[in-house]
């Protein structure tokens, strides 16, 4: 949540609710032992330990106490609409990207504007004939741009464009 690059941050929840999230994965740090003769059998440390990922990145701890001490200063309420004056903003410049075939470039899931949503876009960019850009295709032209990108894949068919986007919530 602070600091640079990755920044420190938190998890607050209350311990009943803890009990009740799970992993579907482990990283550095979260995971006491691990089976390779059998993919996917690990056991995560128990209650809070089991989901804090790799080293604390001591250098930015400094920038908790400053970055609170902003919030406090700025509130939620401005920090909510800024967001949504960009999230607005970023739907807007999105949904009127086209190829030269006249076809949209991105497919946006979820309300098109920001009236019941939050910052969150979720997309897939799309070739001039429809079909899903491979994401490994976006990172390496982000990589050769030297643009630092961050993304998610669902783990769902639909993440790798095998159903049709309105399918999604019939996975779910």
């Amino acid at each position: 949540m602070f600091g640079f690059p990755t920044g420190v941050g938190a998890l607050l929840v209350r311990k009943e609710a803890l009990r009740g999230l799970t992993r579907p994965a482990f990283s550095g740090g979260t995971v006491e032992v691990v089976d390779a003769a059998t993919p996917g059998l690990f056991l995560l440390r128990d209650g809070h330990a089991g989901f804090e990922d790799g080293t604390l990145n001591y250098l930015d701890i400094p920038a908790v106490k400053l970055g609170l001490q902003y919030l406090l200063r700025i509130t939620m309420t401005s920090i909510h609409q800024r967001v949504m004056a960009l999230t607005e903003w970023l739907l807007t410049e999105l949904t009127g990207l086209r190829h030269r075939t006249g076809r949209s470039v991105v497919l946006l899931y979820g309300p098109a504007n920001g009236i019941s949503r939050g910052g969150t876009v979720a997309l897939n960019l799309l070739t001039p004939c429809g079909k899903f850009v491979d994401h490994s295709k976006i990172q390496q032209a982000c990589d050769r741009a030297k643009i630092s990108l961050r993304y998610w894949l669902q783990s769902s068919e639909g993440a790798s464009g095998k159903k049709k986007p309105h399918q999604y919530n019939q996975t779910r």
